[in-house]
Parts: C-alpha cells; structure tokens; sequence
C-alpha cells in the first residue's frame, strides 16, 4: 500500500514538471536582471493573488490574478503589440499566465524565472 502511495505521488511530481515544462517552451524567461532591464519599455503583469501582492510588488505593475475567473478579461485591456513582463510567486503560474498570453495574440511575452522570490533573492526593489 506505501508502495502505491509512492508510485502515485512520483506520477504527480513527474505531470507537473512536464506541465511546466510544456508551458515554458514558447514563452521567452528572463533573469531578475534581464527583466529588470527591460521593464522601461514593457507592460508588467502580476498574476499573484492579492495576499501575496499585499507582501510587496514590482513597481508599475498591473495586478491580475490569473486564479480569477476575470483574468482574461482583465488582461485583454493590455496592448498586444508592446511587450508583457509576467511574474509571479515562483515561475509556475506565470509561466501559463505567458502561454495565456501568447494565445490570446500578444506578440511579445516574457517570464521572470523564478518569480518574486527570485527577484527578491536579487535584492531588487518592491512596492
């Protein structure tokens, strides 16, 4: 029975990397550096919840939760033509929030790998 409890719990680590993989092959990752860099001349999308947004954001960000059932909504008031910067907590669920994006027609996507904890890890700022 520990045996099937183990087998069953390495499957579902193994889906989920494979998910995450999946979703970041299209989607362009920078480092906190990187993203910093760019953030002068790009739209910058917080996907985190409002809890973990109340800890502290990137400076100009547009909050929209991608968890929300609005979030394409929300997100559809962005230019498509001018780049997005999308961050999260981790990478993980800007990283759909960027395929999102990409198939909704924004032409230029970027995700901060690693997330907020990368960034803050970096010693860059927040709001």
């Amino acid at each position: 029975m520990k045996w099937i409890f183990i087998g069953l719990a390495l499957l579902v680590v193994l889906f989920l990397v494979y998910i995450k993989y999946s979703l970041s092959q299209n989607v362009n990752s920078l480092n906190p550096e990187a993203f910093r860099q760019k953030m002068a001349n790009s739209q910058i999308l917080d996907v985190r919840t409002s809890r973990e947004v109340a800890n502290g954001k990137i400076k100009g960000a547009v909050v929209a939760n991608i968890m929300s059932g609005d979030f394409k909504d929300r997100v559809a008031k962005l230019n498509k033509e001018e780049p997005v910067l999308v961050y999260c907590q981790s990478g993980v669920r800007s990283a759909k929030a960027a395929n999102d994006l990409q198939h909704m027609g924004f032409t230029e996507v970027y995700d901060l790998k690693g997330g907020m904890s990368a960034w803050r890890a970096a010693g860059l700022p927040v709001e």
